[in-house]
Parts: structure tokens; C-alpha cells; sequence
């Protein structure tokens, strides 16, 4: 490991390592941001379908269905629909305008069977 790498937490791939440019499926999920390959309008258009009614009501479906455990801020399922009936469209307006900072999370260890952890 480099000082880099110690100091940024970022270990290069074996692409990298090779000298050969990673593409962005090797890079991963957080190599490549949304402004890195779509302008703001094509942005605010995929804030507009994750916002949107019907796939609001499918993720909330689906929690509800798999009986989904509190979040971060330990809002229960239960109390979910009240909440969202109150604050959504302060919420769904922070969503479509870019002002909705979401609280940090704390990162936890999760033992894997074999002895190793695994960040959740």
C-alpha cells in the first residue's frame, strides 16, 4: 500500500496496477458520478422517475411486503406512511431541486462465516 492509498483509503485495481487505463465497470460504483456523464437535465430526469408516484408505491410495496426493518434514523415501517403523508412533498421538492442532504451513516462490521468481515 502507498502513502496515497493509506491517506485517500483507495487501493488501485489490478487493471491499474498494470499500467492499462480501468474502464468504468472496473472502476465500481462510486468511480463514476452522475456529472461525469450526464448533463443536469438528463440528471433532474432521473430525479423525476425515482420520485415518481408509481415508484414510490413499489418501493414502499416492497418494504412493507418484506416487513423491512427501521433505518438509519430508526423510523419504524409501521409509522413509515404517516410520515411520508406528512413531510413527502417538502421531501420530493428537496429530491428535484438538489438541496436534500442526507444525514452520514455509520459504517458497521458484519462477521462472515469463513472469518473475514464485511463493511455494511
Amino acid at each position: 500500500m502507498t502513502t496515497d492509498e493509506a491517506t485517500t483509503g483507495i487501493t488501485p485495481t489490478r487493471i491499474e496496477e498494470e499500467g492499462r487505463k480501468p474502464t468504468e465497470s472496473a472502476l465500481g460504483a462510486e468511480g463514476v458520478t452522475v456529472t461525469d456523464r450526464q448533463t443536469k437535465a438528463e440528471a433532474r430526469q432521473l430525479m423525476e422517475a425515482v420520485v415518481e408516484r408509481t415508484n414510490l408505491l413499489n418501493a414502499y410495496q416492497r418494504v412493507m411486503g418484506n416487513k423491512g426493518a427501521a433505518g438509519v434514523d430508526g423510523l419504524p415501517v409501521e409509522e413509515l406512511k404517516p410520515w411520508l403523508q406528512q413531510y413527502w412533498p417538502s421531501v420530493r421538492a428537496a429530491l428535484l431541486d438538489g438541496s436534500y442532504m442526507p444525514s452520514p451513516i455509520r459504517k458497521v462490521e458484519i462477521p462472515k462465516p469463513n472469518g473475514g468481515v464485511r463493511t455494511l
